[in-house]
């Protein structure tokens, strides 16, 4: 074979080899390219999950919490107040803590629950027996980035309240100390980062309300 005729077609080969190379590469950026916008896509995905997640554990973590204090409420010791400067009324009661790992934190103790500069809806919590010289506290943050919250309770009527229900009951958005007992039904309302959130909780001892006889 004439050499001029394999180097001719050695010269055709060599360009061939490298269109196809190219087009490989094309084709593998492509395909990388696709794999990790997706594997982006999944983690932005798992990021909100975990996100949801977090702010669902922790409104359920604000419903055991106060679930709590209301089912383990000491007779006539819930009521409401504004404590110094506040701009909003603290919810104060006595209710039966449970075990905790420090005695002085078990069995029944004092709690408020209130917010703080930072809008964290915190419940602090204080022994009530102390040997005088000080006074130790717990604060638990049960809901974070609270713009505002408010409490209703139904209770018997005594004045016409923030909405009537009937002739016996109200709601009412206080609950003085000297009116003693405790509500049938706390609302708690809360607005968080621009979300409304309500709960409900029933007392263990609420004041006596009214009974009604079937035809009588």
């Amino acid at each position: 074979m004439p050499s001029s005729f394999r180097k001719a077609k050695t010269g055709i080969k060599r360009p061939l080899v490298l269109l196809e190379i190219l087009i490989g590469l094309g084709l593998l950026s492509i395909l990388l390219a696709f794999l990790f916008a997706s594997m982006t896509r999944s983690a932005q995905f798992e990021a909100k999950i975990d996100q949801a997640r977090s702010v669902l554990l922790e409104r359920q973590k604000l419903q055991t919490r106060l679930q709590d204090l209301f089912l383990g409420l000491k007779d006539s010791s819930l009521y409401t107040a504004r404590l110094g400067k506040e701009k909003k009324e603290s919810l104060i009661a006595i209710f039966d803590r449970g075990v905790d790992p420090d005695p002085a934190f078990s069995g029944e103790v004092l709690s408020r629950l209130h917010l703080d500069e930072a809008q964290n809806l915190c419940l602090t919590v204080w022994p009530l027996e102390n040997d005088g010289t000080h006074l130790p506290w717990k604060t638990e943050i049960l809901l974070s980035g609270v713009e505002d919250f408010q409490f209703h309770f139904l209770g018997k009527k005594t004045k016409d309240g923030i909405r009537p229900v009937n002739a016996q009951l109200a709601w009412y958005d206080a609950w003085p100390e000297d009116r003693g007992g405790a509500p049938a039904i706390a609302r708690l309302l809360i607005r968080q980062k621009g979300t409304p959130l309500s709960y409900a909780f029933f007392p263990a001892n609420p004041e006596p309300l009214p009974t009604y006889l079937e035809g009588g």
